[in-house]
């Protein structure tokens, strides 16, 4: 007999479902930050290359979150021997824009060319062509950039393609060009 009114008791305590136990302040809910969304895509994975002294285009679908465009573009590039030890490494960041909430980006890349290393194929702003963007290629070992002698030795590059919107949140893919076994 004790224990049903002791029973009901800490029930009572309980929070009950829907019911909010700890009071909103609608002030701090406008402070918060907003991560937002991001989702990229490699679009024609199915393309084979033969050389990495080739120009090849690479296609992404990328979205974000309402109101989180305008979001970044950024290639990383690893330069591999053929034990796949790494030669070299670098970042080309803001290589494109991303302005709309869903939208196609197109890249050009030169892995042997480091002065044009990529390009913005389809931008969206006045039709002109965006010049090809350096990469500048760091060696593990030392601060400077490597000699053209070293990425001559390059078996395989591994490409990290980046979506950052401009409010948090981001979006990583790699691929790997690797003429040995002529693919990606």
């Amino acid at each position: 007999m004790v224990m049903t009114p002791l029973f009901l008791f800490l029930f009572g305590l309980m929070p009950q479902r829907g019911g909010a136990t700890v009071p909103v302040n609608p002030t701090s809910q406008n402070n918060a930050a907003v991560t937002c969304f991001s989702e990229l895509r490699w679009i024609n994975g199915n393309q084979k290359v033969y050389s990495l002294n080739s120009t090849f285009s690479l296609s992404f679908f990328s979205a974000v979150g309402s109101g989180c465009a305008t979001a970044e573009l950024r290639v990383t590039a690893i330069y591999l021997d053929a034990e796949e030890n790494v030669i070299c490494s670098g970042s080309v960041e803001n290589i494109a824009q991303v302005d709309q909430n869903a939208q196609i980006t197109i890249l050009e890349f030169k892995p042997m060319v480091l002065l044009e290393f990529v390009r913005w194929k389809n931008s969206l702003r006045g039709g002109a062509q965006p010049a090809p963007r350096r990469l500048a290629c760091i060696g593990p070992e030392q601060l400077t950039e490597v000699s053209r002698n070293e990425t001559d030795r390059a078996y395989s590059v591994r490409l990290e393609v980046t979506l950052l919107p401009r409010n948090g949140g981001m979006s990583n893919l790699e691929i790997r060009v690797d003429p040995r076994g002529n693919r990606f």
